[in-house]
């Protein structure tokens, strides 16, 4: 096939150049349809994984540090997101100082940057699907909105409520039903 264009000006040319440069571009082509058959047979036989997820200990570290920010009563969603974001970079920080095999983002911590993708974004999926979080399919976006809006509810249920109604009440009657920090030894890294 042979295509041709007038141009008047060298940014009319690059215009040009740009979009024939897109449809030469060498990506893999799934002509014969069969890759949703194939996604299916790896969730079958492989749920919940990727060829990405290298390392178990992060089916434990990513429930963990969300754990921990719930506890931390942070109510704003965005800033939910970044503190995972933060902790995630310091346990890879430690987790490098301890020539851990398989730390993600090793080589990015090494330079002093940190990863696109971090490790709760690539492990969500699998501990959705291995039951380790166990309250529906949400993203892991969705989890930060509902972690904070409860988090907000525990708030405005302490503000509101007062200290004779609960000399009045059984002991155990108008208590949270969350541990507090208090309750829980995190490891030295966390704190």
């Amino acid at each position: 096939m042979q295509l041709g264009w007038l141009d008047y000006s060298k940014e009319d040319r690059k215009k040009v150049l740009s979009v024939i440069d897109l449809l030469s571009e060498d990506d893999t082509v799934d002509e014969l349809g069969i890759s949703p058959i194939r996604d299916g047979f790896a969730n079958l036989f492989f749920p919940g994984t990727s060829t990405i997820q290298t390392r178990a200990k992060y089916f434990l570290i990513v429930p963990y540090a969300l754990y921990y920010l719930t506890l931390t009563g942070e109510t704003n969603p965005g800033n939910f997101l970044r503190r995972l974001d933060k902790l995630e970079h310091e346990c890879g920080k430690k987790l490098v100082q301890a020539n851990a095999d398989g730390t993600i983002g090793s080589l990015s911590i090494n330079r002093g940057n940190w990863v696109k993708r971090p490790p709760s974004q690539i492990y969500w999926a699998g501990i959705r699907s291995y039951n380790i979080f166990t309250a529906g399919n949400l993203s892991l976006r969705e989890y930060s909105h509902t972690a904070c809006k409860l988090n907000q509810e525990r708030k405005n249920l302490k503000r509101f409520r007062t200290d004779n109604q609960d000399e009045q009440d059984d002991h155990t009657a108008g208590r949270e039903s969350y541990l507090s920090l208090n309750d829980i030894s995190f490891p030295p890294f966390y704190s």
